[in-house]
């Protein structure tokens, strides 16, 4: 019954096939089986999809994946795995694609299933199609490949999966699957640039109304159209894509409207007939909602913009039209952004902030509609001089002199709610500004655009590039200078103990790395540990202050060691073998190690690094959080990760006896992180006052000037000496040499 309504589909039958699902999954022809409840969702999936409902389609087709129960392969799963692949290639989810199509395959051949076999054999070779690089389309309708042998090779490779997918079919009545299967060669033969792969398709499109098979026929003419038009023939061109057109409103493939629509439009752009490339658009935005007008209206933008002001392009000239938003590429923006700068303006870059938690809530898709939807608006709205996305969710504008003070106004457009599917949100978007005077570099100039952008946050979204900005990029290019020619040599190391206010003991010594920079001098580690890996030295930087923490650790028989880890180190799971080696060679417990990390680091949610770090607390390492107080203060990640220390920011511990704020959650910290196990550690102690109140507050455990400066390691062992023959002799003698006593 299933089968009868996925077949519906391709025959323009959306609306029954979609019905037919609910009717399997609600029970009217009996309690469905888990199979059937997937298979149900999977053709709702493909219905939506089709309607141009990308969000709520992915939503069905992750439901579908998640009753099947992918891991226990059955023969009645294998038709419904096949039509999660089928969605899945129509969503343009590739990912989901190249994990489903392999075990089609797989489970096709094992039960016997020859149709399924064919359509996973199809499904590969379109993940292959998917990732092969393609021709600049400002010169080439159709998306052929590119002529790099190893794209070429890909696409071979496809082919062969296309033709497996033909021989499978071949063996069964199936004619529908016969000639989705010639579709699929066909679509490779077009993207090769193939001889004869233009009459292929068109006879395909006669087979494909002979049969009823509407959707497929659509498709088909699609394809035939682009190619039509490579070699010149526009009316023809023209005629065969509105009739796919008109047809595909008819099914209502709003998928495939929008697909031909944009092809309409390009076509009327490149032959310089903006009469009816306007009435095209005005045509398709009177049919659409926003969120689904804007795929193809903002590659219009574009197209209206530079019709009929450039020629037929050259076979050297790359793609300047990003194919998501329309908006200027990069490479072109850049290319365009000097000769607009002549009396100058101002530049702004512009960021999507919340791009992941979209990509969460919406499914990659509809954040990608999203995106789109900014953009357009940001064409329509800002009256820029140009506009261009330089990469992901970041896309640029430049005013010139005349219009900027006026049209920068209009940003605040860009923030008002957006609608994608059946979901209203506001984004989080973030500027940054820079004034441009006409002179100087494009180049610094959007790096100051980005200077000023990584500054912001969600109270202050927008923020200018200033003097202070360019004196810090000139510090940073004289670090990565430094870091580029300096040897591990150069590093120095240093160590400052923490103390137990109670027993007086030493516990531990923080390890801390110290580097002078040619030109500038001493610069503090957080600032050049953030800049080493840039320069591809932050992993060999980390061993070498880790080993140096060890031999210390087992020289002077210490308690414990910490060591200050960057959070970019965390994502590579070959960190935590490095770590774990580094101790076996020093031969001391890995329980006396101690890895300190920034509380920036460490989001309450689960992320890359989770595996990492319950690795390494599972051998017997100490996590701590650094400078607590200073990032997100969620203490949840004392719930969720494996932490068994706080280190509250010194900031804090200084305020302790002038600001009843810092004192009262210096307490609270360590009322809650005591009942969680993880011990407490106060940073920053300078004065007898702030370690009295500390142990008034039940913190006993202090780092600080109060206890003792950093000092280099050969020191370390007359300090310890004289620190262990005063804690023998008496606590009082302790207080007094420290300077604790009153």
């Amino acid at each position: 019954m299933l089968e009868r309504a996925s077949d519906w589909i391709w025959c323009g039958r959306q609306t029954e096939a979609a019905q037919l699902a609910r009717d399997v999954k609600d029970g009217l022809f009996g309690p469905p089986s888990s199979s059937e409840v997937a298979w149900s969702l999977a053709v709702r999936s493909l219905v939506d999809g089709l309607r141009g409902e990308l969000p709520p389609a992915l939503h069905l087709l992750r439901d579908a994946l998640h009753s099947l129960d992918v891991g226990a392969p059955s023969f009645a799963k294998t038709r419904p795995l096949a039509d999660c692949g089928t969605a899945a290639q129509l969503l343009g989810d590739v990912q989901t694609l190249a994990f489903v199509a392999p075990m089609v395959v797989e489970w096709a051949e094992q039960f016997g299933d020859i149709s399924a076999s064919a359509r996973g054999w199809n499904q590969r070779g379109f993940v292959l199609l998917s990732g092969v690089p393609r021709r600049a389309s400002t010169h080439h309708f159709h998306p052929r490949c590119a002529t790099h042998p190893a794209a070429l090779r890909t696409v071979a490779e496809a082919r062969e999966c296309f033709l497996a997918a033909a021989k499978a079919a071949g063996r069964i009545e199936d004619p529908g699957l016969h000639l989705s299967t010639a579709l699929s060669l066909a679509i490779a033969d077009a993207f090769l640039g193939a001889q004869g792969a233009v009459e292929k398709l068109l006879e395909l499109v006669e087979l494909f109304s002979e049969r009823g098979r509407l959707v497929s026929r659509v498709t088909a003419q699609y394809h035939a159209g682009l190619l039509l038009a490579d070699v010149g023939s526009f009316s023809d061109a023209e005629r065969l894509l509105m009739d796919g057109l008109e047809a595909a409103r008819a099914l209502g493939a709003a998928t495939l409207v929008e697909q031909i629509t944009g092809a309409v439009l390009r076509l009327h752009s490149f032959t310089g007939d903006l009469g009816r490339l306007d009435r095209a658009v005005q045509e398709f935005w009177s049919a659409a909602d926003e969120s689904t007008a804007t795929r193809v209206l903002a590659g219009a933008t574009y197209a209206t913009r530079t019709a009929g002001l450039e020629t037929r392009p050259s076979e050297a000239e790359p793609e300047s039209s990003d194919p998501l938003t329309g908006l200027l590429n990069r490479y072109a923006f850049l290319a365009r952004l000097p000769a607009v700068r002549e009396r100058g303006g101002t530049l702004a870059v512009i960021k999507l902030a919340d791009f992941s938690r979209l990509n969460t809530m919406l499914g990659f898709a509809g954040a990608d509609h999203a995106l789109q939807i900014v953009a357009h608006r940001l064409s329509v709205a800002c009256g820029a001089t140009l506009a261009g996305r330089l990469c992901n969710a970041e896309m640029a504008v430049y005013w010139g002199a005349t219009e900027a003070a006026s049209s920068r106004q209009s940003l605040t457009e860009l923030r008002r709610e957006l609608t994608v599917g059946t979901k209203s949100f506001l984004v989080d978007l973030r500027v940054g500004f820079v004034q441009d005077s006409g002179h100087g570099e494009a180049e610094r100039l959007v790096r100051g655009a980005y200077t000023a952008l990584g500054r912001t946050t969600a109270v202050a979204s927008n923020n200018w590039y200033s003097q202070s900005d360019e004196e810090a990029e000139t510090r940073r290019s004289v670090i990565l200078n430094g870091l580029e020619t300096a040897s591990l040599d150069d590093f120095n190391f240093v160590a400052q103990p923490i103390v137990n206010l109670i027993t007086r003991e030493v516990e531990s010594f923080e390890l801390l790395t110290r580097w002078d920079c040619p030109g500038l001098g001493p610069v503090p580690p957080d600032e050049f540990f953030g800049l080493a890996g840039a320069t591809g030295k932050l992993a060999e930087l980390t061993e070498l202050s880790l080993c140096q923490a060890l031999q210390v650790a087992y020289k002077h028989d210490l308690p414990g060691i910490s060591v200050n880890i960057s959070p970019g180190l965390l994502s590579d799971p070959s960190f935590a073998d490095m770590v774990l080696r580094s101790v076996t060679n020093a031969g001391i417990a890995p329980s006396r190690l101690t890895i300190e990390l920034l509380e920036t680091s460490l989001l309450p949610e689960k992320s890359a690094e989770s595996d990492v770090l319950d690795r390494l607390h599972s051998r017997g390492i100490s996590l701590s959080v650094d400078d607590f107080g200073t990032g997100f203060s969620n203490l949840s990640y004392l719930i969720d990760r494996p932490i068994s220390e706080i280190k509250v920011a010194g900031v804090f511990t200084q305020s302790i006896n002038t600001n009843s704020k810092a004192r009262r959650m210096i307490a609270a910290v360590n009322e809650f992180a005591t009942e969680c196990g993880a011990r407490v550690v106060a940073e920053g102690a300078e004065s007898a006052e702030q370690i009295r109140a500390l142990r008034e507050l039940g913190c006993v455990r202090v780092q600080g000037y109060a206890v003792a400066h950093p000092m280099p390691l050969a020191n370390l062992g007359e300090f310890l000496s004289q620190w262990r023959s005063a804690v023998n002799t008496g606590p009082a003698l302790v207080d007094h040499q420290a300077g604790w006593s009153v």
